[in-house]
């Protein structure tokens, strides 16, 4: 996904090894062509300080490092339409709801002789969200389908910048596997 910094230039937020995206969705088909969904996710990156050497250190040399960590928790209710009533099923999709974003950034800076002092800086916003999604729903028999589908979220301002960021915005894809009671 995408976010807005605090300056108004865009940076992206990619999917290094420090983060992750779950997302969790129940789903009730209304019709063969139309189905009500409820879904939750949470988003969450680690940024990991780097190590100051412990020579360094140990001789009284000031340390200055920082790390943290941001997570987004998108809760939204939707409906998709499905063009067709076969095995093979494509479909498209709107969703609206909130999204909840919290940050937490701990710095620590000074020398083993002199103290070192740690600051703690916490920051927390929410906006109403709006997803567009399109995919494919392959039924492999009656209670078992598999899906690949591509959703856009798109938020309003947060009250207040959270990591940097004043919104939510991005694309992200999955690869589901539904076992249908």
């Amino acid at each position: 996904p995408i976010a807005n910094s605090r300056n108004s230039d865009v940076f992206e937020l990619y999917f290094p090894n420090n983060m992750s995206l779950w997302r969790f969705s129940l789903s009730r088909f209304l019709s063969e062509t139309v189905s009500l969904n409820a879904n939750f996710g949470i988003q969450i990156r680690i940024v990991e300080p780097e190590q100051p050497d412990i020579f360094s250190i140990i001789n009284g040399a000031d340390i200055d490092i920082e790390g943290g960590g941001v997570n987004f928790i998108p809760i939204t209710i939707g409906a998709n339409y499905y063009f067709r009533k076969k095995q093979f099923r494509p479909y498209v999709g709107i969703g609206l709801g909130v999204i909840s974003a919290r940050s937490k950034i701990i710095s620590g800076s000074g020398s083993i002789s002199n103290g070192i002092n740690q600051s703690e800086f916490s920051s927390m916003g929410k906006s109403l969200v709006f997803e567009l999604g399109s995919g494919i729903l392959y039924r492999i028999e009656e209670h078992i389908q598999f899906e690949i589908n591509f959703k856009y979220s798109h938020s309003g301002r947060f009250e207040n910048n959270v990591f940097g960021f004043n919104s939510y915005r991005g694309l992200n894809s999955s690869i589901v596997l539904h076992i249908v009671f």
